[in-house]
């Protein structure tokens, strides 16, 4: 078997059955390094041109958009650091293709202008309807290094530390580092070596709808309105212009466009108004320009002027202003720019490294808007000519469209000049809320859990910050918001009209906050309005308008607004009888979703094939609800949901946007849920937003909401779902994976603040008026429970199931798939056919069936991804597991990395895999747990030690063992990783894909990473001189509460016990939000004990999973291996697994094997109350009466006791949870 190495070799690899394939290319790909002028050096691999070059580094914090990043001509002479780890994703479209104005349809320049692109995890399959070459043909084609397999977060957190600085990609083979020199573009006149040569006339093309894309988002004018087509002409100097700047100005506002060279004197030519573009470096080498644009402004006072990027630069100095290059520049798709006119805040796309000195700016010429997080300068106004300039880009490709308004200014001042034009903000007095009443959602229920204790939580917090008094009225005695210290005032209370009706008439509060209580607060909300009550006792609904919630949850409002903005949702009709339901099915046609109005988690509803499916469902749903909704079903589309953000001043954001791993069909509470989007291209990505904030804003929604799409996988088109005017299960989600407060901005905003105003609780220097960048991926995967229930459908879709979920974090989708698919059962080893394999033995069905899994994939039940793992491993390919289910193909490329890998550690024993690091490295790169390679390995006879690994003993690493032989257990695993080194760093969460440093330690692990950003020393676990952990072992806790509090001059700050906290894990059946309320009870007493606390947990849902509610937080499996790993960095005082339930509790005995000190009841006295002989055995001691039992391991043996013991019989295991199994 050949194999080559690179890209190319990866390529062979798919479609070789041998095993083994994987580890040949393993070793011979071609290896690549990101070399530093500080003497830094990142180790890769080599991707695109296999050719070393030099250059100036800098990083964007976009996550999608690198056709369009990498031929900006602005990026020229620079090597590119994407920060967002997936690249390759969506592919490349085609080159050849020309729009109207006979530019390249989807790029900004006709070449690849970076010297050389680096990145984190390189796609080798991609996925999407108009690619038509993958990332890497394409950067062969132009002869463009690239480099994958850095960590590029250690190489962001550099520059921004450090500034722009020079280096150099060192392939392989090529040039080495120490024969190519370092090269500083910025000594060039780059926009000279990117400006056409020839000026080039663009006429406004035959209307096309792909042209019009991206439209700004703020509302614009009839074009009839803005511009006569016919008789303005701009002139437009070309620094580096790039072609969507073009073509919005020849398309969108209809105007000819002469695009002429930077250094053209157009002094003398006739125009109607003058466009200064972008380009790369240094604008000082633009004299020529610079001249040109002073002369006209002398000569020619009243045409007007335009700039953006090197444009406001250049207009700055020909106006007798200074630049200065910054230290790192701002370059990414979420730059929050305050205008100063209104104090409106736009989210801008932006790439430069040099900006203006807005102190140097002559007297008539003032600031225009300002960047609200570094404060640099993003535009100048004259204070009495047209003239203007900003530093973003409102064209946007790539990047959201908000200031797209800017070029129809721009166009008004030449068509209508004598017109004057007027921007005002919504403006009311300030109103001061003195007690404002909280509604919660009520006992736990299907698709309402604890993701509203957090969120009330939060709303709660915000209060309270604000000096507001807060009434809570939740009957849910399990929540951690109805405990002491938080509410004011708690209300144990049903959430109906009824209760809440006397609420308000004793408490008299003057607002209300009902959406932060899920569908049950809303749904009560609703009724007092209906009935009057807000209006008797003059209780104002903060936040959304309740007319807003009314149109969102009624169908035909809701059509009809999404109608008003120019969108579309499915075809529906809303219906009160069964056969009106029927007749609206057969005009719309089958197939169908049915769904209840005014429901929660999709209750009452479900497909029809026909009109016999379609009257049973409506039967039931109409039992839920007075009103159903009959919708086009759109099964097969891909569903994306978007978290929208908007204040009472209309700033307006996206917090997170969030892609189902399923198609549409199933609902999204029962979909695994990957975030960002992997699939979207940056035309997808934003047309998407765009949509979303103008929906929202025509609602009137104050505070958050959550927007749903289906979107074709196979063109443009795409539908509105449904907009949830409330905080919901994926507000929480979004939350956590962003680092975003959702619910606490939500609240704060109902009381009045805005977003621009509000800080960024994560960082604490920006503003809360921004649009977190992801430098990881995010996976949240569901929990079921339906074995409890022998009767319920083992079936999803469109009601949904799920109990709970998790919510993972990692640098490759592998790695982020597999910890979640642990974290959701922890008998699961990751993504592996066992777990479907058992499932079939349950039905009595055939493990090598194919028709079994075809069945299940077509069908899916919460055993669909374990059915894809089967369906690989009989052979299955990644196509056609697509036919079967949809699914995209990206996602299931990525899932067949995983079987390859699987396939290849099975191929291999104990002793190969010791000489092969390559392998286990990229097994853990993949989201591999130790015992998960283990239990892939062969096992073989005896193994004789090398010395090497006779002088290391197993006391040199927790929790290993040496391999003797036979069975590979995860501790020889353990101990060969970390004899080679292959350790898990430690990743911060910090909203700005590390552009600033974060001000909480909100943590995750990973194995693709080289470096920690965390400070692991300094681990004092002493108060003066004494032990502070010793309390917690002698004494029961109202003995240290009162040793505390006689000693509390003795506990400082400055030395704190680092102690462990183990959380939950998924709520399900028999574990839920009452463990969250004892892991944070238990955290807060830690910290008032003057312990840190380092809390574990991976529910995105709970409370101690809030960032500011520990030192600590890594969001991580509850697994031995992964306990141990942070125990090893941490080095704690000590581990509490007594307040998580279950889960915490069965990992006690192997944490203390490997040296863990576990805090409060020893691991022993756990062990006894778990095993039955061993409790047996303490109750006879203590000459406490039992019933007779037995233990044994087959049926024959429990059939032997029932015929001795006589029946009933209760049959149960040890260590489970509430009687499972």
């Amino acid at each position: 078997m050949a194999v080559t190495n690179g890209v190319a070799g990866h390529d062979a690899i798919v479609a070789d059955e041998d095993p083994r394939a994987l580890h040949t290319w393993l070793t011979t790909r071609k290896r690549a390094s990101l070399v530093l002028k500080d003497g830094s050096l990142f180790d890769g691999f080599s991707f695109g041109h296999p050719e070393s070059i030099a250059g100036e580094v800098v990083f964007n914090t976009g996550m999608v958009g690198y056709p369009e990043s990498l031929t900006d001509p602005s990026y020229e002479g620079q090597i590119l650091v994407i920060t967002f780890p997936l690249v390759g994703n969506y592919g490349v479209p085609c080159e050849e293709e020309r729009d109207p104005l006979g530019l390249a349809k989807h790029f900004e320049s006709d070449k690849i202008h970076v010297r050389a692109v680096v990145i984190a995890d390189y796609s080798f399959v991609a996925s999407h309807y108009t690619a038509k070459r993958t990332l890497d043909d394409w950067l062969r084609s132009h002869k463009v290094p690239g480099i994958y397999g850095v960590d590029t977060r250690a190489v962001t957190k550099l520059i921004r530390q450090h500034g722009a600085i020079l280096g150099k990609v060192v392939v392989d083979g090529s040039t080495t580092a120490e024969e190519l020199p370092f090269d500083d573009p910025n000594v060039l006149n780059l926009p000279a070596l990117v400006s056409r040569k020839e000026p080039q006339v663009f006429m406004p093309s035959a209307l096309e709808d792909s042209v019009l894309q991206p439209r700004p988002a703020e509302e614009m004018p009839a074009r009839a309105e803005m511009v006569s087509g016919d008789t303005v002409h701009i002139l437009a100097v070309d620094c580096g212009i790039k072609n969507n700047i073009i073509r919005y100005l020849a398309n969108v506002l209809r105007v000819k466009v002469t695009v002429v060279p930077w250094d053209y004197d157009f002094t003398e030519d006739s125009f109607d108004g003058l466009f200064l573009s972008n380009g790369p470096g240094d604008p000082t080498k633009c004299q020529k320009t610079i001249e040109h644009v002073r002369a006209m402004m002398q000569r020619r006072v009243t045409t007007p002027i335009f700039g953006i990027c090197l444009g406001n630069q250049i207009l700055t100095l020909a106006a007798g202003g200074k630049t200065y290059k910054m230290k790192f520049g701002n370059r990414g798709m979420n730059q929050p720019v305050i205008d100063l006119r209104t104090t409106r805040c736009y989210i801008t796309p932006q790439n430069h490294g040099f900006a203006v000195d807005s102190s140097s700016l002559p007297p008539d010429w003032m600031p225009l808007m300002v960047n609200a997080n570094d404060g640099s300068n993003e535009g100048i106004v004259h204070r009495m000519r047209p003239w203007f300039s900003v530093q973003f880009h409102p064209e946007a490709c790539g990047g959201p469209t908000d200031t797209g308004f800017l070029f129809t200014d721009f166009i008004r001042g030449i068509s209508e000049p004598m017109a004057t034009s007027v921007t005002t903000i919504p403006y009311c007095l300030p109103v001061i809320r003195r007690r404002v009443l909280v509604l919660g959602s009520g006992g736990l229920t299907i698709g309402q859990a604890g993701e509203f204790d957090y969120s009330g939580s939060q709303a709660i917090k915000a209060l309270r910050e604000s000096g507001v008094q807060s009434i809570l009225i939740n009957p849910n005695i399990a929540t951690v918001q109805t405990s002491a210290g938080y509410a004011d005032r708690v209300y144990f209370l049903p959430v109906n009209p009824e209760f809440v009706t006397k609420v308000i008439a004793r408490e008299r509060p003057d607002g209300i906050l009902c959406t932060f209580g899920g569908q049950t607060a809303l749904n009560c909300a609703i009724q007092l309005e209906e009935q009057g009550i807000f209006d008797k006792y003059n209780v104002s609904v903060l936040g959304t308008p309740i007319q807003a919630i009314l149109t969102t949850e009624d169908r035909e409002l809701f059509a009809k607004a999404v109608d008003y903005c120019g969108y579309k949702v499915a075809e529906s009709s809303c219906c009160v009888t069964i056969d009106e339901a029927a007749d609206a099915a057969k005009r719309i046609g089958y197939p169908v979703l049915v769904r209840a109005a005014f429901a929660l988690g999709g209750l009452g509803s479900g497909f029809a094939n026909d009109e016999a499916e379609l009257r049973a469902l409506v039967q039931t749903a109409l039992v839920n609800s007075p009103q159903v909704i009959v919708d086009k079903s759109l099964k097969g589309w891909k569903e994306l949901e978007y978290e929208v953000v908007r204040d009472a001043n209309n700033n307006c954001i996206t917090v997170c946007n969030m892609e189902n791993f399923d198609p549409m069909g199933i609902h999204t509470g029962d979909s695994i849920v990957i975030a960002p989007s992997m699939t979207l291209t940056n035309s997808e990505y934003f047309r998407l937003r765009e949509c979303a904030l103008k929906v929202v804003r025509h609602l009137g929604v104050v505070g958050e909401c959550n927007i749903q799409y289906a979107v074709d996988p196979k063109s443009k088109e795409f539908r509105i779902i449904e907009v949830n005017a409330r905080l919901s299960r994926s507000s929480a989600l979004a939350s956590k994976a962003t680092g975003y407060p959702l619910a606490y901005v939500a609240a704060k905003l109902a009381l009045g603040n805005d977003l621009v105003k509000l800080r960024n609780s994560v960082t604490l220097c920006t503003t809360a008026c921004f649009e977190p960048s992801l430098d990881y991926v995010v996976a949240k995967v569901p929990r079921w429970d339906l074995r409890k229930f022998s009767t319920v459908d083992q079936a999803i879709g469109s009601a949904m199931k799920s109990v709970g979920e998790v919510m993972s974090i990692g640098r490759t989708f592998e790695e982020t798939i597999q910890k979640a698919l642990r974290m959701v059962d922890e008998s699961c080893t990751g993504f592996d056919a066992e777990r479907f394999d058992l499932e079939l033995q349950h039905r009595g069905a055939d493990t090598s069936s194919a028709e079994a899994v075809a069945a299940e994939l077509q069908k899916p039940s919460p055993m669909r991804i374990w059915a894809v793992a089967k369906a690989f491993e009989l052979g299955m390919s990644v196509q056609e597991v697509h036919d079967l289910t949809s699914i995209d193909r990206w996602f299931l490329a990525k899932l067949h990395h995983i079987h390859r890998v699987k396939q290849s550690l099975k191929a291999m024993d104990y002793l190969e895999l010791s000489r092969s690091e390559a392998v286990l490295a990229e097994a853990k790169r993949c989201g591999f747990a130790d015992r998960q390679i283990a239990l892939q390995l062969r096992p073989c006879e005896a193994a004789p030690m090398s010395p090497a690994t006779k002088a290391v003993t197993t006391a040199s690493y927790m929790g290993t063992e040496v391999y003797q032989g036979g069975r590979v257990k995860e501790q020889h695993v353990r101990f060969l990783r970390q004899r080679f080194k292959i350790l898990p760093v430690v990743k911060q969460i910090d909203t700005l894909a590390a552009e600033f440093p974060a001000e909480t330690n909100y943590l995750y692990l990973t194995y693709s990473g080289v470096e920690s950003d965390v400070d692991l020393e300094g681990r004092a676990n002493v108060a003066e001189g004494e032990s502070a952990f010793t309390p917690l072992d002698r004494m029961t806790s109202t003995d240290v509460v009162d040793e505390t509090l006689a000693r509390k001059d003795k506990f400082r700050p400055a030395a704190k016990s680092r102690i462990i906290v183990l959380g939950c894990g998924p709520y399900r059946i028999g574990s839920s939000v009452e463990f969250d309320w004892c892991s944070v009870s238990c955290i807060k007493c830690l910290r008032s004990l003057g312990h840190q606390a380092i809390v574990i947990n991976c529910n995105p849902e709970t409370v101690s999973t809030d960032y500011d509610e520990s030192e600590r937080l890594y969001f991580e499996e509850l697994s031995h291996e992964t306990v141990l790993d942070i125990v090893t960095l941490e080095k704690p005082a000590g581990v509490v697994v007594s307040v998580g339930g279950q889960t915490p509790n069965n990992l006690a005995m192997g944490l203390h094997n490997a040296g863990v000190k576990i805090l409060g009841t020893s691991v022993d006295a756990i062990d006894t109350c778990e095993n039955r002989f061993k409790f047996s055995k303490l109750c006879d001691q203590l000459r406490i009466d039992q019933p007779e039992w037995s233990e044994f391991t087959t049926v024959d043996e429990a059939f032997h006791f029932t015929s001795r013991a006589g029946y009933p019989v209760l049959v149960r295991p040890s260590y489970v949870l509430s009687g499972a199994a």
